[in-house]
């Protein structure tokens, strides 16, 4: 029997498919009558995630193969559309929690510099309240001079 899977290549922990039509007898990553496409699911950026050929897939399907249920679910997001909106998903993902961080960021900015205003405000407050005092000091010592100058004449 003649089924369509994957065949599993790329390095541990970081795996990279193969889409191939094969003998059911054959091991996973055998020998393969044809490669179809191939899916890579830890594509990142401008990588694509995954390419098939959907005419040869129709071809083998019509001479009897059968996929695995892996491969039935790659070629329905592929026909769908969904491979590429659910890496888009994940992208604006990562921009709204960017953006959230960056206005997060900003607020406590905000608080910070209105913190730093407000002591900024209460120490011109008591240099003001000092120099108030030092000024009627300095009048009550007039006074005292004005007073004393007074009484010796």
């Amino acid at each position: 029997m003649v089924v369509i899977r994957l065949a599993r290549g790329g390095d541990k922990k970081n795996p990279f498919y193969r889409i191939v039509v094969t003998d059911k007898r054959n091991s996973r990553d055998g020998r393969f009558i044809e490669q179809i496409g191939y899916y890579d699911p830890m594509a990142r950026g401008q990588a694509t995630p995954i390419q098939l050929d959907l005419t040869r897939i129709d071809h083998w399907q019509v001479l009897g193969a059968q996929m695995s249920e892996r491969v039935k679910y790659l070629v329905k997001a592929v026909k769908k559309g969904d491979v590429l909106k659910a890496k888009e998903r994940a992208g604006v993902q990562k921009l709204a929690q960017a953006a959230e961080a960056t206005a997060k960021h900003q607020t406590q900015l905000k608080a910070q510099q209105k913190e730093e205003a407000t002591k900024a405000e209460a120490a011109k407050a008591e240099e003001a309240e000092v120099a108030k005092a030092e000024a009627a000091k300095a009048e009550a010592a007039k006074a005292e001079a004005a007073k004393a100058e007074d009484t010796k004449e």
